[in-house]
């Protein structure tokens, strides 16, 4: 070795070695594909935010996948529906303007709640909710639930929204819905009851009802009491919702309103020589954030595939994504 230094054929050779490993690196990365790599990682980027987004609402997250059309003018892709607060009443006296309360006399604020301040109806009366201003759109779902306090059991309206639904309790303490569907001549409505003495007097209860997906679902202090399924799309809502009995038959209180908008969000797009394998094309989230059991009972596997051989792979797991290891799976 010379101490001086390298000769020059010495940095010759390692110029040649660096570019042969330089090729070699390159011819791997091609076979990696970083186009499918980089796809991968944003789409499990999208999962796990769609946990996220479940968990933060308490609602459950569906994803849906599109395929592209034939000239790819469409590229189809990822999409989320998920549900956000678009009309909240906490009846607190000193929030009446924020929150958009048109009192209708004897109604009154400032009664006893459930959680601090209510709307009191105890003489009868109704309240407007207007919220914060802007139409209100529900087009692919709805989530309303509300805290309810009556001092009888007498037969009265509990909610009405024009063009979109009519709540009211029954003389044998039952619950019915009338939720409209569609608009203009494919205008329809659809009646969903609950049994007897779902709604009983002198108690705080837990109403709530969902409608998304096809299906109505009713709950009271948190059991399911009634179900039905629909087609087609929400009624656009008209004017505000109006909770009590205009004829002054609810007598009581009211507290906690709080109504869910099912939106849809895009996610990430398909590319050009990239398909992605997943079945089915629906993969659902609970409330929880993890993997719905009753819909998956089994973890779902994903594929990216590039001109029909499978590039990359991962599987959508009951708490979490995991990337397949295909060296492990090996002899």
């Amino acid at each position: 070795m010379n101490p001086a230094g390298f000769t020059f054929v010495e940095l010759l050779l390692v110029m040649v070695l660096i570019g042969i490993l330089l090729g070699v690196g390159g011819l791997a990365i091609q076979r990696m594909d970083p186009g499918a790599r980089g796809f991968q990682d944003t789409l499990l980027a999208f999962l796990e935010s769609s946990r996220d987004r479940a968990r933060a609402s308490g609602h459950p997250v569906m994803l849906e996948l599109s395929l592209p059309n034939e000239d790819f003018s469409d590229p189809g892709g990822f999409s989320r529906f998920v549900y956000r607060p678009i009309l909240e009443a906490t009846f607190e006296q000193e929030s009446q303007r924020r929150q958009g309360l048109q009192l209708i006399p004897p109604a009154e604020l400032g009664g006893a709640g459930r959680f601090g301040e209510a709307l009191d109806l105890s003489d009868g009366g109704t309240v407007v909710v207007e919220g914060r201003g802007g139409q209100i759109r529900t087009p692919y779902g709805v989530d309303m639930e509300v805290h309810l306090y009556s001092r009888d059991g007498v037969a009265c309206q509990l909610a009405r929204w024009e063009d979109f639904l009519e709540l009211s309790r029954r003389q044998d303490g039952s619950v019915r819905l009338r939720l409209h569907l569609g608009q203009d001549q494919d205008a329809t409505s659809l009646l969903l009851d609950s049994p007897a003495a779902v709604l009983l007097p002198e108690r705080w209860q837990h109403f709530r009802f969902r409608a998304a997906a096809g299906r109505l679902q009713i709950w009271v202090n948190g059991r399911a009491v009634a179900e039905a399924a629909y087609e087609g799309p929400l009624a656009e809502p008209k004017g505000f919702l109006e909770l009590g009995d205009p004829e002054g038959r609810f007598r009581g209180r009211i507290d906690e309103l709080v109504l869910w908008g099912r939106t849809r969000e895009p996610g990430p797009p398909l590319q050009e020589e990239l398909l992605v394998d997943v079945q089915p094309f629906q993969i659902w989230f609970d409330r929880f954030g993890m993997l719905d059991t009753q819909r998956h009972p089994a973890p779902i596997p994903v594929e990216i595939l590039e001109n029909g051989e499978v590039v990359t792979s991962f599987t959508i797991g009951r708490f979490a994504e995991e990337y397949a290891r295909e060296s492990e799976d090996g002899p």
